[in-house]
């Protein structure tokens, strides 16, 4: 079916010429349609005016869960309103903006969505055509393997390039960590090594200090034994010359 909003019925006779049945109805007799009479309705417009009647008519069809396939074409440039549609909850089914092989976007549609009519299967140049694009997609699909294969091909040198660079550079990394490390535990033993010998002189130092101390110490009890015995031998010498005196006063 197809429902012309104002576009002049362009496209039933496309699809009439190639064997399909079409139902031309006007807006205003949509209401008589009965849902399960037709396996596709295609909705047509060609002034952006029409636009916002057609979208609240598909969906109004679609909230009311319509299985029937829907396609909204626009024979002129499409609004970006139009495009934009097809991201709504309900959405139509294809969106389709004519261009200049008009003939060919319509018979495409309705071939994804209908089949071929049995004027096409009928007819040679139909089948040679399908023939044909079979053998096309085959090729496609050939060439596309080809192409898989080839990038597997390379994922896999590139894997073995990275597994030998890997299986290269990991025993220099690995010795040069541990050269790392031996220069780490070489630093760590001299470091050791000049600790104990700060360690040693300062022990050393302490020692000729207690040393020095015992030394300082026996010096000041000699001079203090030296000084007691200056003092006795001053005493005893004063005793002398005081008995020398008294003895020579009493002789005169």
């Amino acid at each position: 079916m197809i429902c012309d909003f104002d576009s002049g019925g362009e496209l039933a006779g496309d699809l009439r010429c190639v064997g399909y049945s079409v139902d031309e109805v006007k807006v205003d007799d949509l209401r008589s349609v009965h849902v399960g009479d037709h396996d596709l309705y295609v909705f047509t417009f060609r002034q952006e005016a029409q636009l916002p009647s057609l979208l609240k008519m598909t969906e109004k069809l679609r909230a009311a869960q319509l299985k029937t396939p829907m396609v909204l074409v626009s024979i002129e440039k499409a609004p970006t309103e139009f495009l934009k549609h097809s991201e709504t909850k309900y959405r139509a089914d294809a969106y389709l903006e004519m261009k200049e092989n008009s003939s060919a976007e319509i018979l495409d549609l309705a071939e994804n969505f209908l089949g071929l009519s049995e004027v096409q299967l009928s007819n040679p140049y139909a089948s040679r055509k399908t023939e044909d694009d079979a053998k096309l997609y085959q090729a496609k699909v050939q060439e596309l393997e080809g192409e898989l294969n080839q990038l597997r091909q390379e994922a896999s040198s590139l894997d073995k390039a990275l597994e030998t660079q890997r299986n290269f550079y990991k025993p220099k990394l690995k010795a040069l960590f541990e050269g790392q490390k031996l220069q780490v535990q070489s630093e760590t033993e001299q470091l050791k090594f000049k600790l104990s010998e700060v360690e040693a002189k300062l022990l050393e130092r302490e020692a000729r200090i207690k040393e020095l101390e015992q030394s300082q110490a026996n010096q000041d009890q000699k001079l203090k034994r030296i000084e007691s015995s200056h003092r006795k031998a001053q005493e005893s010498l004063r005793s002398f010359y005081q008995r020398k005196l008294a003895e020579n006063q009493k002789t005169k």
